[in-house]
């Protein structure tokens, strides 16, 4: 098939036309972005768009696994019945996680390392989608409750809190052993913040006998390091009631989102879904207030390579290449993002940051960022791109420079 000219079509007709195609190349976009700002279509000049509102050139594409909302949970299930159906082990859970924010096939022979044969992944791929889709579906059964924090994931080992309780329940230990009235969490944290005896005497009325004094100094280390022990056993013999959330809204995104929207900054999503699931996803989240059905990419779109899906993105987005950003968490998303001529951000969260490298900027939480930040990572490419097109001709207008006389010219020779 030979594609018609772009030249002798309007930028919404050559939109239409590419959204229709699962292969596209970055001249495809950049060409339709070229013709995309014209005088008759929007009253505006876009030099002067590009100064008044300097954030709107760039877009922001994000990869909705890992970077908007984790998905662990869902995956976990999928994975360990996929495992159990091709006969495969699944060393850990943190490498499921890490799993989670590629597609199937990739997942299979990257993280997993289960094999080499290209058939067999996408056996495994499909035995996947009908895994994911059950626990899926019984997300939604169960009422597809959201976690919004960091709060809601199980801990590895004991949190701040849980040690600092350690020690009103070894100060009321030492209470009821010693026949005294239990101390209150504030009376605790009073008594040791000065010395002992002080403490014991002073604030909790117990003893000045400093023998009595060293006594409950050696009783206090004996049971805090065996409230400790067992505070360490219940997190690595699993017998605590934690459980890794379904889906987890990733902290700092929405204000991100918020942020961006501000600046006129369009977004679109990108998620190895189907558009049925991105789209109920990005409801329960209440992202879809910064994603509109027609900034979304999905699997239904099937694009054959994680580049046609960026660039699938870009032309949603309405934006050159060269001034997108892609927001993804995996080692090899910034060679896609590269390939496509787009810059990478990743957030270090499934991925240690000496892993992340190949992307141009690594940040903590999407809280780091800010509009100038994102404007810096292309201060070296001119913010207005779309050249002004005269309206009938679709010629480049070329500026006329007058020379004025003034005074200090006078008096020059010629």
């Amino acid at each position: 098939d030979r594609r018609p000219d772009p030249l002798f079509m309007s930028f919404e007709d050559r939109k239409n036309e590419l959204l229709e195609y699962n292969e596209l190349t970055v001249e495809d976009v950049n060409t339709a972005m070229y013709y995309k700002v014209q005088t008759t279509a929007s009253g505006l000049n876009p030099s002067l768009y590009g100064r008044e509102t300097p954030f709107a050139n760039y877009g922001a594409l994000f990869r909705l696994e890992g970077v908007l909302v984790d998905m662990t949970g869902l995956h976990v299930k999928a994975w360990e019945r996929v495992a159990e159906e091709h006969g495969y082990a699944i060393e850990s859970s943190d490498i499921v996680r890490q799993a989670s924010i590629y597609n199937a096939e990739v997942a299979a022979h990257r993280v997993f390392a289960w094999t080499n044969d290209i058939f067999e992944w996408e056996n495994i791929a499909d035995s996947h989608c009908l895994a994911f889709r059950e626990a899926f579906n019984s997300w939604l059964e169960s009422g597809g409750n959201i976690g919004s924090s960091s709060s809601d994931l199980p801990q590895a080992g004991p949190t701040r809190e849980e040690l600092s309780s350690i020690d009103g329940i070894v100060m009321r230990r030492i209470a009821d052993k010693l026949g005294k009235s239990r101390p209150s969490d504030e009376d605790v944290i009073r008594a040791l913040e000065g010395g002992w005896v002080e403490g014991m005497r002073d604030v909790l009325g117990w003893t000045s006998d400093p023998k009595v004094v060293d006594s409950i100094v050696a009783d206090y280390g004996e049971m805090w390091d065996e409230e400790y022990d067992a505070l360490v056993e219940s997190y690595e013999d699993g017998s605590r009631d934690d459980a890794t959330p379904d889906v987890l809204l990733q902290e700092g995104v929405t204000e991100w989102l918020d942020l961006l929207r501000t600046g006129d900054v369009p977004c679109v999503v990108m998620s190895y879904l189907d558009a049925g699931q991105l789209d109920e996803i990005l409801r329960r989240t209440g992202l879809d207030e910064f994603f509109p059905p027609d900034k979304r990419v999905s699997r239904s779109n099937g694009f054959v390579e994680t580049t046609d899906e960026l660039l699938g993105a870009a032309l949603r987005a309405e934006r050159r290449t060269d001034h997108c950003v892609v927001f993804d968490n995996t080692p090899i998303s910034a060679t896609d993002a590269h390939e496509a001529q787009m810059k990478s951000i990743s957030f270090v969260d499934h991925y240690a940051k000496y892993e992340l490298t190949s992307a141009d900027a690594t940040f903590v939480s999407p809280r780091e960022m800010n509009l100038m930040r994102l404007r810096t990572f292309f201060e070296t490419q001119d913010l207005v791109v779309e050249a002004e097109v005269d309206a009938l001709s679709t010629l480049e207008k070329k500026d006329t420079l007058t020379l004025t006389r003034y005074d200090y010219l006078e008096g020059r020779d010629g």
